[in-house]
């Protein structure tokens, strides 16, 4: 993780209507970081994370990645450009099997369908998931849904994966199982950025957090240091400043 910073967010701002949802915000990410933005509801965390995967449009500030501007560039062009994304909210085709929704997102990388569907039966089966590789999605667990989205942003062979509350709403034992898949994925060289409200999340998986407020960068480092700052702990953890 050195050299120039495969990711850098520097004075960015996203304003509606008035409200400034972002308000100056940079920081850089290493190659092969994981990273994590943590943050109470609202904070911008989610604003900053949109903008650079290109559904959000800044108002002003600079995003580069891998040395080029990305800032305003419509979500697909980015993507195509080796920056994946999942949303809290599962998407998937809901109509196909686990199998058929990842070869079609291996396919916006591989020409040849059978190269497409031979990349999704090795991602299915890296996520665990092989089993199920020709059930419906619609039938498959909330958790099992969240991991077929994973298999599906890997097929982009991204080098910046960013998940965006992928534990919400899951069983703990399932939650175990995504953390097991995505520390793995360290292996692989691949850069994460990981929205998350479950702090254990944070502790076991990332290397350094970025904490958001009220649209500003109120602290960064590692987990356990950040959470241990006073204003940190009260603006996100609820603890008065003594």
């Amino acid at each position: 993780m050195t050299g120039q910073p495969l990711l850098q967010v520097r004075d960015l701002v996203v304003q509606y209507d008035g409200l400034r949802a972002l308000d100056g915000v940079s920081f850089d990410v290493r190659r092969g970081e994981f990273l994590g933005l943590i943050g109470p509801n609202g904070a911008g965390k989610s604003t900053a994370f949109g903008a650079i995967a290109g559904t959000v449009r800044p108002t002003a500030g600079t995003i580069t990645f891998d040395g080029r501007p990305i800032q305003g560039l419509a979500g697909h062009r980015i993507a195509k450009l080796g920056i994946s994304r999942t949303f809290q909210h599962v998407r998937l085709f809901t109509s196909l099997t686990a199998l058929e929704n990842v070869t079609v997102a291996a396919a916006t990388r591989h020409r040849s369908r059978r190269t497409a569907r031979l990349r999704a039966q090795q991602l299915l089966e890296h996520v665990g998931l092989a089993h199920l590789a020709t059930s419906p999605v619609a039938a498959l667990s909330l958790g099992h849904q969240k991991l077929v989205a994973i298999a599906r942003a890997l097929a982009n062979e991204p080098c910046l994966l960013m998940l965006d509350e992928m534990m919400s709403g899951i069983a703990d034992h399932e939650w175990s199982h995504i953390l097991s898949v995505l520390t793995d994925l360290r292996d692989t060289g691949l850069t994460l950025i990981v929205v998350e409200h479950i702090m254990e999340i944070i502790d076991r998986l990332t290397d350094r957090v970025i904490v958001f407020s009220d649209g500003r960068i109120l602290a960064e480092g590692n987990s356990l240091d950040v959470q241990a700052q006073p204003a940190v702990r009260a603006t996100y953890l609820g603890e008065p400043i003594a």
